[in-house]
């Protein structure tokens, strides 16, 4: 009987002018446990962010992930316990749904004895999961830069400073725990277009150097996502009055600073509060280490 703990970082994959095929990794992790069982039961448990959210047994994400390996490798244990703590928020874009799957999928191979290889698992998540960026973002860490050609993923690790950054989240109501799709324009103007892709190589080396003054002008999106919550222009100049580098991911504001975290969250807040709207936030160190997994065997 074996026992596998995985552990993911959550991930931005929209960040500033760099659309999908740049992610950035941050120190929010999710923890999946995964147990083989002696009944044939599929168990799923689920605490913290969004728990109750899925479908339990055979529909939760997780279990679509372990489902593609076994269908795969044509094994599988006879019942399992899935135990899943997220502490990473819903409407930030922050990749949940696709790390539950990579969960999966990183689980049930170490369970069968690891017959698909790093670059195997990676794959598979990401086709099961439609988002190679979110995957291979959170399993290698750190800033990672990605592909698709010929239905081949590429995908490499790029260096990266040691960035801390503010997540606020605004309270949306009911809708507040629904994840916030990427935006996927299909029409887009020549010149918004070229504005940015002329920002992505400076934004990489500004990411690499830590050099936040300059990440502050990079982050100037001419394809930016919607802004769904009121006072939200208020809060990135809160954030932008104190020095920070703003950007947007899903529904929340991502500031890249060196000051006191919290007296900049303060100010974030502050502004949110002063429409009406709460705020939840987050201090966040870019995460280098990628997934991590633990496997424990018994009688």
């Amino acid at each position: 009987m074996q026992r596998v703990k995985i552990t993911l970082p959550a991930v931005v994959t929209h960040i500033g002018p760099a659309v999908s095929g740049l992610g950035l990794a941050f120190g929010l992790r999710m923890t999946v446990e995964i147990s083989e069982r002696s009944d044939d039961q599929w168990i799923v448990e689920t605490i913290g962010e969004g728990a109750g959210r899925y479908g339990l047994g055979l529909r939760h994400p997780v279990t679509q992930g372990m489902i593609r390996v076994f269908q795969q490798v044509e094994t599988a244990p006879t019942g399992v316990t899935i135990r899943v703590s997220n502490p990473i928020p819903y409407g930030a874009d922050l990749g949940v749904e696709t790390l539950f799957i990579c969960a999966g999928v990183i689980g049930a191979n170490n369970l069968v004895g690891n017959p698909l290889k790093r670059a195997d698992a990676i794959a598979l998540s990401a086709k099961t999961s439609g988002r190679l960026d979110q995957t291979a973002t959170s399993i290698l860490g750190g800033l990672t830069a990605c592909i698709t050609l010929d239905d081949i993923p590429y995908y490499r690790t790029l260096a990266s400073a040691p960035l801390k950054a503010v997540l606020a989240l605004p309270q949306l109501g009911d809708d507040a725990r629904d994840p916030t799709p990427p935006v996927r324009t299909t029409r887009v103007g020549l010149d918004d277009a070229l504005h940015n892709l002329a920002r992505v190589p400076m934004l990489i080396e500004a990411l690499r150097d830590g050099d936040l003054p300059l990440l502050a002008r990079l982050f100037d999106d001419h394809l930016p996502q919607p802004k769904l919550s009121r006072g939200f222009d208020h809060a990135v100049q809160a954030a932008k009055d104190m020095g920070a580098a703003v950007t947007q991911t899903g529904s929340a504001v991502l500031a890249f600073s060196n000051v006191d975290h919290r007296v900049l969250a303060d100010a974030i807040q502050a502004a949110f509060n002063a429409v009406g709207v709460i705020a939840r936030w987050w201090s966040l160190p870019v995460d280098t280490q990628g997934v991590v997994v633990n496997v424990v065997s018994s009688a």
